[in-house]
């Protein structure tokens, strides 16, 4: 019972916020076009595979792309290294019932306008459900799952087997593969 009440909280904010929000056209490009990317990472990435993180930001780094963490997760946690990262940390204290981010929250990320939007979840997280959704970002992408399907633009498959780092790179495998729009 309290599950059905927290999803049908996050669906009543999810479709009034999504009213709300002006979203560029939905376009693919090339790994290459994209100057701005917002990558959103909970508790898995920032623990377990912290290795694969710093690997990612310095991919970024090397591409000569500029880069915004979501960061989802624990203050007490959050890897001191990722302090000198342009980041927005959001705690449990952030968010409203059922998972929904506060309306501070929400303002400071609508300032934000991604290229693309890359969602490091391996696991369903309703927050960075509600924040793809609600993005300005030209490009949502994330994890192949059913689930995600209404909020993202493009799916990658991501195997057991793989890390964050290997999801990453084919996701930049795939939209290294389009070609530039010719006008």
């Amino acid at each position: 019972m309290f599950k059905k009440l927290q999803n049908i909280f996050f669906n009543r904010k999810l479709v009034k916020s999504r009213r709300n929000t002006t979203r560029p056209e939905i376009r693919l490009m090339p790994f290459s076009e994209a100057q701005y990317i917002g990558l959103i990472a909970g508790n898995s990435l920032l623990g377990k595979d912290i290795e694969a993180l710093k690997s990612i930001l310095q991919l970024f780094d090397e591409q000569g792309k500029t880069y915004f963490l979501i960061a989802l997760g624990n203050e007490k946690r959050f890897p001191e290294f990722l302090l000198s990262v342009p980041h927005i940390l959001i705690t449990k204290k952030d968010l409203l019932y059922g998972g929904v981010p506060s309306a501070k929250v929400m303002k400071k990320l609508k300032t934000h306008n991604f290229d693309m939007l890359i969602d490091m979840n391996r696991s369903l997280n309703q927050t960075a459900l509600f924040i793809e959704a609600t993005a300005t970002s030209t490009l949502r992408i994330g994890k192949a799952d059913v689930e995600r399907e209404p909020f993202v633009d493009l799916m990658i498959e991501w195997r057991d087997t793989d890390n964050a780092l290997q999801f990453l790179e084919n996701i930049i495998f795939y939209l290294s593969m389009l070609t530039k729009k010719s006008n």
